[in-house]
């Protein structure tokens, strides 16, 4: 599935989001603009980019709904707290709404590192991390020839939801994230809302933050995974304190890298 929908009636054939979008994934017939959904990569540059708000992606607020008053689990991705102004409120209402467990992906993030480390230690070509679906969905559509320098582990979040399975029985998994892109990453995780639509949820429903009490998220806790997203992140949360890694952000800058992977020296973490 794509979560990456067109809005016809708004589209005023302005090609902005053509020209913008990294891989030309958008294609526009009688004055109607529409994503090639097997060329998409989901970047979401094109909803950023739309003045007339004619691209956006699938919302899962309703199927949300369906959740509450039932026991389901959430995966806070680490960008939560920097995000939501009362985050510890987020997570009591969470609980409020049914939430059993509400715990940090960084959890996930931290197994998955501890995948890279053991793999990159033991071989020496060089490998790309895999935690970002959209650097997935290029690499398969676009350049081929880096598919066998993808790390064969799953995403921080694909991992967290078989933990929390694992862990606290087989209920329904609820991801709270930033990217849309997740929305379509696996069948492990039953709902993907963005930290958008779930603002959007509380204003419509006008929960009052402030008349709750603040609550942790359910341990265990991570050590350094919170700092997953922000550049170096992945490096500096395995303790790979390498000098043989390259730190890459923007998509054309990954595109660049991808297209020169033959002449990186072998023994690099991407």
């Amino acid at each position: 599935m794509n979560a990456i929908v067109s809005n016809d009636a708004s589209c005023m054939y302005c090609y902005k989001c053509l020209r913008n979008c990294p891989v030309k994934s958008i294609s526009f017939n009688h004055g109607k603009a529409k994503i090639i959904d097997e060329d998409c990569i989901q970047c979401g540059i094109c909803i950023e980019v739309c003045p007339q708000k004619a691209r956006t992606y699938v919302k899962s607020i309703d199927e949300f709904k369906k959740f509450i008053g039932k026991k389901f689990m959430v995966s806070l991705a680490p960008s939560f707290f920097a995000h939501f102004d009362q985050p510890y409120k987020i997570i009591s209402l969470l609980k409020k709404l049914g939430a059993t467990v509400v715990q940090e992906t960084a959890v996930g993030a931290e197994l998955v590192s501890g995948e890279y480390a053991r793999y990159f230690l033991k071989n020496e070509e060089t490998v790309i991390s895999t935690a970002c679906p959209v650097i997935v969905y290029l690499a398969e559509r676009y350049f081929p020839e880096v598919l066998g320098h993808l790390l064969p582990v799953v995403s921080p979040m694909v991992a967290h939801a078989t933990f929390l399975k694992q862990k606290f029985g087989d209920l329904p998994v609820v991801f709270l994230g930033p990217c849309v892109a997740k929305k379509s990453e696996s069948q492990l995780v039953d709902i993907v809302i963005t930290f958008e639509e779930f603002d959007e949820f509380i204003k419509n429903e006008n929960f009052q933050l402030d008349q709750l009490i603040d609550e942790l998220p359910t341990p265990p806790y991570p050590d350094k995974a919170r700092m997953y997203p922000t550049s170096g992140g992945i490096n500096y949360t395995i303790d790979g304190d390498w000098k043989t890694h390259i730190s890459i952000e923007g998509i054309e800058n990954v595109m660049n890298i991808f297209s020169k992977i033959d002449e990186i020296k072998t023994g690099f973490f991407i």
